[in-house]
This record gives C-alpha cells, sequence and structure tokens, in this order.
C-alpha cells in the first residue's frame, strides 16, 4: 500500500508542476500581451490562443489535484447523518460512480481526438491540434487514478475500522 501512495504522491507533485508552470506562464504571458498592447500597440498573434489552450490544462491538472485530496465536488447531505463506516461506504460508491462517468469521458475524448478532430488541423501553423487537446483524456485518466486509490484507501481504513472495534470486544 505505501508504494501505491508513493507512486500517487509523485504523479501528484508531476501535476503540481505543470499546474505551477501552466499559472506562471498564464499569468506573464497576458501580463506582457497587455503591456504590449497598451504601450506600443503590439503583441503576440498567437498570445491569445496559447492562453486559451492553457485555460484547460489548468482546469484538468487542478481537477485531478482535487480528486487527489478529495476537494472536488461532492454531496454531503448523505454522509452528516451517519457512521464513519457508511460515510465511507457512501465515499467508495460515489468514487466508483465517478470512475465509470471519467471512464466514459475518457473514451468520448479518445473518440474526439482521433476520430472526430481532422488530423491537419494545427496551431500556430505547424502544431497539431491534438497536442493541446490531449491533456482532455490525460486528466479523465489521472483523475480516475486518484479515485481508485481513493476507494482503496477506504476500504483499508473500513478493514481497520473493523478490526480495531473487533479487538476491544
Amino acid at each position: 500500500m505505501k508504494i501505491i501512495h508513493l507512486i500517487e504522491n509523485y504523479i501528484n507533485k508531476i501535476e503540481a508542476f505543470f499546474l505551477v508552470l501552466s499559472l506562471i506562464t498564464m499569468v506573464l504571458l497576458a501580463f506582457l500581451q497587455v503591456v504590449l498592447r497598451n504601450i506600443f500597440s503590439t503583441g503576440f498573434l498567437w498570445a491569445d490562443t496559447f492562453l486559451r489552450y492553457l485555460v484547460v490544462w489548468v482546469g484538468f491538472f487542478g481537477a485531478a489535484m482535487a480528486t487527489k485530496e478529495e476537494r472536488h465536488i461532492s454531496i454531503e447531505i448523505f454522509t452528516k447523518f451517519v457512521s464513519p463506516i457508511k460515510k465511507k461506504i457512501i465515499s467508495i460508491i460515489t468514487s466508483l460512480f465517478a470512475i465509470i462517468v471519467c471512464y466514459y469521458m475518457v473514451v468520448a475524448s479518445l473518440q474526439f481526438l482521433f476520430v472526430s478532430l481532422p488530423e491537419d488541423v494545427v496551431v500556430f501553423e505547424t502544431i497539431p491540434l491534438s497536442y493541446f487537446m490531449s491533456i482532455i483524456p490525460i486528466g479523465f485518466i489521472l483523475m480516475i487514478f486518484h479515485f481508485v486509490i481513493r476507494i482503496i484507501t477506504k476500504i483499508e481504513s473500513i478493514i481497520n475500522l473493523k478490526n480495531n472495534s473487533e479487538g476491544r470486544a
């Protein structure tokens, strides 16, 4: 179990690196674009398009990190009035549902990338658009990974709670 958490923490550090890098790039590029437009009446033609794609990347890396830390959208009305074990079981069920949804989103995004998106669509005259849009299936796969780890962790804690309660009896 420790190796799984080590792998997850390593992946989370990679996610955080790309998130921070994307955010810093967005802020600096947007600031530079404003300065160039207002002071020099010029700017980078590609900057606005690039910033739009970075927003998508930031969104997916942020969603993956939120999933890892269980800070994604959740419905707490069910868990307010139940025991800790039932709370964990509800969390497992909702995580399984989220995995199913993310799986279908991976399938749909792969279909979009490889079937619906024409191969000759390029950005900045040379880079295929699919490179920028590849974050969509990657982001959902990262979320699936974090949901699976959450399920394993919850099951392990339920087993530990039951073993501890049986040991006291």
